[in-house]
């Protein structure tokens, strides 16, 4: 099978729930056997890709203070990140990064399969939480409770999918903020658009944050609009408190 293998070289220009012109990728119609490889590192700068989070009451998006950076890799400092950070006050937090890619055959239908290595750092408030008092003398409950919300409030969810127009987020019916033409399912499942690729336990400290590699097992299918392009998104959904997210990189594989 014949491979095109296109190094993307970024330059730093974060922008929130948009795209600009210069940060959308051309590339050339895969066709017959070809596959196109597409490979983003963050060492020198954010390569084009917009984020943002979802998931939230409207007018309440100060009190998540999302951010996001190149930064140096807290798991090795000779390697660069896209930081995507934010407090989670609704105790579910959606945080993406997407991509727009054109220059491919309108209205066609195409396999893409996406690699994201990455690491997370978790902060779980457990204040409220039973915790176990097994072997205690003050124990009068018979049932060990450690983990049971931690395992749960600290593990980090990654998803993958693709869309054929802009994300944006619209006001649901119950006032939350949502993306709007993509189903990124129910929390750590899939959607229609957005499959998981991986879950992990958030890394507590920033002494030892380590690097995950979540791939996707099967193709995702997407369909191009109109204007032969699509919009790769990789996202994390987290429980916890406070949630810091490093993507080191991003490797996509697109064919028809």
């Amino acid at each position: 099978m014949k491979t095109i293998v296109i190094m993307i070289m970024g330059v730093l220009a974060i922008s929130f729930y948009s795209c600009k012109d210069e940060d959308v990728d051309r590339i050339d119609d895969p066709i017959g056997d070809e596959t196109v490889e597409l490979n983003y590192n963050f060492d020198s700068g954010d390569e084009g890709w917009d984020a943002g989070i979802a998931g939230f009451l409207i007018d309440e998006e100060d009190l998540y203070g999302f951010n996001v950076e190149q930064t140096t890799a807290p798991f090795d400092e000779d390697e660069g990140v896209l930081k995507l950070s934010a407090s989670n006050p609704n105790d579910h937090l959606f945080m993406y990064a997407s991509k727009q890619i054109t220059g491919l055959e309108p209205n066609t239908q195409y396999n893409i399969n996406f690699t994201v290595e990455l690491a997370s750092l978790v902060v779980v408030d457990t204040t409220g939480f039973v915790t176990d008092t097994i072997g205690l003398g003050t124990d009068t409950t018979g049932v060990d409770t450690t983990g049971i919300y931690t395992s749960i409030n600290d593990t980090v969810f990654i998803k993958a999918g693709v869309a054929n127009e802009e994300l944006v987020t619209e006001a649901d019916d119950f006032d939350f903020l949502q993306l709007v033409g993509i189903d990124i399912g129910e929390p750590g499942a899939d959607g229609n658009d957005l499959v998981v690729i991986g879950s992990f336990p958030g890394d507590t400290t920033d002494i030892n944050v380590t690097l995950h590699t979540a791939s996707t097992e099967t193709p995702i299918t997407a369909i191009t609009n109109d204007d032969g392009d699509l919009w790769l998104l990789v996202g994390a959904e987290s429980f916890g408190t406070n949630t810091e997210i490093y993507i080191g990189s991003i490797s996509v594989e697109i064919e028809k």
